[in-house]
C-alpha cells in the first residue's frame, strides 16, 4: 500500500532500472573492452544476467531486448534503450496491477481500495504540508494508524478498547464516532460524528482540503497522546 499511496516503482524495478543503464552503457561501449566482451559472452551462451533478463521479457510479453547493431557491425550486439523503457514500463504496469489486486482483497485494510484508485502521487505530499502531518495521513489512510485495536494481531478484547470509552478502538471509531474527539470533528467538519461511509471515505479522499485533514489527524493524535500520558500518569 505505501507504494500506491507514493506512486513509486518497487525496491526491485529500481534496481532493474539502473541494471539496465548500466548493461546499456556497456553494450553501446568500446568493442574492444573486456567489459563489452564479458558482456556479449552473457548474451550469447544465455548465462548470468541474459537468462533471467529475458525471463522478465517473456513475462512482460516482449521479444528479447537484444539486438544486432547491423549498420556498423554485423556480430555486434546493443541493448535497445527503447525496448529496455518498454520492458520497465511493462512491468511497472504488472507490478501496479498485483498492488492493487492485493489492496482490494486486502483482509484487514479494507478501506484502501476505496479511497485509491490509481497509481499517482497524492497531493497531500506535495502541497506544503508539515512531514508530522504527512506521515499522519499516509498512516490512516493505509489503515497503519498506532491504535489499540490491531486485526491481524490477536488480543483480548481488554487491549483492544478506546483510550476513552469501552468501544474497540478501530480506525473508522476514533476518526468519526469516539465521544472523546467530538470537539475535534466540531471544529473542522461541524459534526459531533461522522456516521456517512460516503464522508468518510471523502473525508480520506481529500476532499475537504489536505491541509484540513492533516490539521484534524493531528490534534486527533496529539489528544489521544495526551490521554494515555494521563492514564499512565494515573496508573
Amino acid at each position: 500500500m505505501l507504494l500506491l499511496e507514493c506512486g513509486r516503482h518497487s525496491m526491485f524495478l529500481s534496481s532493474l532500472k539502473l541494471f539496465l543503464k548500466f548493461i546499456c552503457k556497456l553494450s553501446n561501449g568500446d568493442t574492444n573492452k573486456l567489459s563489452y566482451i564479458c558482456l556479449l559472452d552473457g548474451i550469447d551462451y544465455d548465462i548470468g544476467f541474459a537468462k533471467d533478463l529475458l525471463q522478465l521479457c517473456n513475462k512482460a510479453g516482449m521479444n528479447t531486448i537484444f539486438l544486432k547493431d547491423c549498420s556498423t557491425n554485423p556480430s555486434r550486439k546493443c541493448l535497445s534503450v527503447k525496448m529496455c523503457e518498454q520492458l520497465l514500463f511493462k512491468l511497472h504496469e504488472q507490478e501496479k496491477q498485483n498492488l492493487f489486486l492485493l489492496a482490494s482483497n486486502a483482509q484487514f485494510h479494507k478501506c484502501y481500495h476505496l479511497i485509491k484508485n490509481d497509481f499517482l502521487v497524492e497531493k497531500y505530499m506535495n502541497c506544503g504540508l508539515p512531514f508530522s502531518h504527512v506521515k499522519l495521513i499516509i498512516a490512516v489512510r493505509t489503515e497503519m494508524f498506532y491504535l489499540n485495536y490491531k486485526p491481524w494481531i490477536n488480543a483480548d478484547l481488554i487491549t483492544e478498547k478506546c483510550v476513552y470509552c469501552n468501544e474497540r478502538e478501530s480506525l473508522l471509531h476514533v476518526l468519526f464516532q469516539c465521544s472523546g474527539y467530538d470537539s475535534v470533528r466540531i471544529n473542522f467538519f461541524n459534526s459531533k460524528t461522522i456516521n456517512n461511509k460516503d464522508k468518510q471515505i471523502n473525508i480520506l479522499k481529500g476532499y475537504s482540503s489536505w491541509i484540513i485533514v492533516g490539521e484534524f489527524l493531528y490534534e486527533i493524535n496529539r489528544i489521544r497522546k495526551c490521554k494515555l500520558s494521563e492514564s499512565q500518569f494515573i496508573s
